[in-house]
C-alpha cells in the first residue's frame, strides 16, 4: 500500500514537471521536480533534471545539489560528473574540481573539461605558462567549444590584456546557443571593468538565450541602474517581476537597493504587488519596507495581518507592524512585532522592524541586540549588516561599527553596498591609504567573482 502510495503521488509530481516543462514555466518545474525527489531520491535522472532546471533559472547551488546527488547514486555516468565538475570549479573549490577531474580522466580521458578545471586551476596558482599549455589542449580536444576561448580571454586578463580579452570573445560570437558562455564572459568582464552601458549590452543578448534566468535579468537591471538608462531598467524589472517565483523577487529588485534608486521603481512594484496574492505579495511588501514606503506596506500587509499572528501569517503581521510603527502608531506596531517574536525570535522582518522603533526612540543597546540577532539569523543578508553597522554609529561605537562592516566585507565578498559603507567609514576615520587598501581588495573580490562566471 505505501509502496503504491509514493509510486502514486511520484507519477502525479513527474506529470506536473512535465506539464510545466512543456508550457515553459520553468519555476512550476522546478518546484515540482522538488517534490519528486523528496518522494523518490533514488532516482538519479530525477536529480539531474532538477540540476538542470535551476541551472536555467540561475540557481547555481540547488544545480550544484541536484549534480551532485545524481552523481552518487550514478558514478559512472560521464555527463553528472562534467557538469559536477564544472559547477565546482565556478564555486571556487579549485582543490576539489581538480580531484573531481582526476575521477572524470578515468571515465573519459578526452573530456575537455579535464584540461578546463586545470587550467583554471593553473589561473588560480598564478601559473600563466601552465595555464595557456592547458588552454591551448582544450582548444585542440573541443576546437568548436566555448570554453576554450573563454579560458583563453581569461588568461589575456590575467597578463593585463583586456582589450585582447574582449577582442577574443566578440570574434567568437556565432549568433549560435553557444554564444551563452561567451556572452556571460563579456558581460562579467564589462562590469569587471565597470563598463556598464556594454554590461548591459552582453547581458542583454544573453537574456535572449536565457529569459527565465533571473540571475541574469538582475545583472541587466543593474547595468542598465548604472549606465543610467532608468527607463529600460524599469522595463525589464517589470518584465521579470510578472513571472518572478516569491524567491526570486529579492534578487531581482536587489539591484535598486545597490545602486540607491528604490524611489524610481515604487510604484512600479506597488502595482505589481496588488495584482499578486500570498507570498509574492509578501516579499514585494518587504522591498518596499527596506525603501521606506510604510504607508504602502501597511496598504499591502493589512489584509493578511490577522491576529493573533500564526505561522502562515508572520511575515505580514511583522511587516504591518513595522509599517503602523513608522507612520507613528509606535506602541500599536511595537505589540505587533513583539506578538511576532513571541512565535517565532528569529523572524527577520520583525527584528528589523523593531530594531529600527527602538533606534527611533533612542533605544540603542535594545536596537543593537535586535540587530545582532537579525545578523545571526541571516548571515548572507547585507543589509542585516548594514543596519547592524548604523546602530553602531548611532550608539558612537565607532569600533564595532567599523568590525560589523569589516566582517560583512569578508563574509559576503563582492558586495557593492558593503564595500561602499566601509569605504566611506575609512576615509574618514582611517584616511586615504586605508581606503585605497580596500579599493585593491575588493578589486580582487570581483575579479574571484568574475572568474567563476567564466566557467
Amino acid at each position: 500500500m505505501g509502496c503504491s502510495d509514493r509510486e502514486d503521488r511520484a507519477r502525479v509530481a513527474f506529470d506536473r514537471y512535465q506539464s510545466a516543462n512543456v508550457r515553459g514555466d520553468l519555476p512550476e518545474a522546478k518546484r515540482a521536480l522538488q517534490s519528486l525527489v523528496v518522494i523518490d531520491d533514488t532516482n538519479p535522472e530525477y536529480w539531474a533534471e532538477l540540476g538542470r532546471v535551476s541551472l536555467q533559472t540561475g540557481d547555481v547551488g540547488e544545480a550544484y545539489e541536484g549534480y551532485l546527488r545524481a552523481h552518487e547514486l550514478d558514478r559512472d555516468n560521464v555527463s553528472y560528473l562534467t557538469l559536477l565538475t564544472q559547477l565546482t570549479l565556478r564555486s571556487g573549490n579549485f582543490t576539489r574540481a581538480e580531484q573531481l577531474a582526476r575521477d572524470l580522466e578515468l571515465l573519459d580521458p578526452a573530456n575537455a573539461t579535464i584540461p578546463l578545471t586545470r587550467g583554471y586551476s593553473a589561473l588560480r596558482r598564478g601559473d600563466l605558462v601552465e595555464a595557456q599549455n592547458q588552454a591551448d589542449l582544450l582548444r585542440e580536444k573541443a576546437p568548436l567549444d566555448p570554453t576554450g576561448t573563454v579560458l583563453q580571454a581569461r588568461i589575456h586578463l590575467a597578463r593585463g590584456q583586456g582589450e585582447d580579452a574582449i577582442r577574443v570573445l566578440n570574434g567568437s560570437l556565432s549568433q549560435q546557443e553557444t554564444d551563452q558562455l561567451i556572452l556571460q564572459a563579456l558581460s562579467a568582464i564589462h562590469v569587471y571593468r565597470e563598463e556598464w552601458s556594454q554590461a548591459a549590452d552582453s547581458a542583454a543578448r544573453l537574456l535572449v538565450w536565457r529569459p527565465q534566468d533571473l540571475s541574469v535579468r538582475a545583472s541587466l537591471v543593474e547595468a542598465l541602474l548604472r549606465a543610467r538608462r532608468l527607463p529600460a531598467a524599469r522595463e525589464a524589472t517589470a518584465a521579470g517581476l510578472r513571472t518572478a517565483s516569491p524567491e526570486q523577487i529579492g534578487e531581482l529588485l536587489e539591484p535598486w537597493m545597490a545602486t540607491g534608486r528604490t524611489r524610481d521603481v515604487t510604484d512600479l512594484v506597488l502595482a505589481t504587488a496588488k495584482a499578486r496574492p500570498g507570498d509574492a505579495r509578501t516579499e514585494l511588501a518587504r522591498f518596499l519596507a527596506l525603501a521606506g514606503q510604510a504607508r504602502a506596506v501597511a496598504e499591502l500587509t493589512q489584509p493578511d495581518a490577522a491576529l493573533p499572528p500564526t505561522a502562515a501569517n508572520l511575515a505580514a503581521n511583522a511587516l504591518f507592524g513595522g509599517a503602523i510603527a513608522s507612520l507613528g502608531d509606535r506602541w500599536a506596531g511595537l505589540d505587533r512585532l513583539n506578538s511576532v517574536l513571541a512565535v517565532d525570535p528569529q523572524q527577520v522582518d520583525a527584528l528589523r522592524g523593531r530594531a529600527q522603533l527602538r533606534l527611533a526612540q533612542a533605544q540603542h543597546d535594545l536596537a543593537i541586540e535586535d540587530g545582532r540577532k537579525l545578523v545571526a539569523a541571516d548571515r548572507t543578508d547585507a543589509s542585516a549588516r548594514l543596519l547592524l553597522s548604523r546602530l553602531f554609529l548611532a550608539n558612537n561605537d565607532l569600533d564595532n561599527a567599523r568590525r560589523t562592516l569589516w566582517d560583512a566585507f569578508h563574509d559576503i565578498p563582492g558586495d557593492r553596498m558593503i564595500f561602499e559603507a566601509l569605504w566611506q567609514l575609512l576615509a574618514r576615520t582611517d584616511g586615504p591609504q586605508a581606503a585605497q587598501r580596500l579599493t585593491k581588495e575588493f578589486r580582487d573580490q570581483k575579479d574571484d567573482e568574475m572568474s567563476r562566471s567564466f566557467v
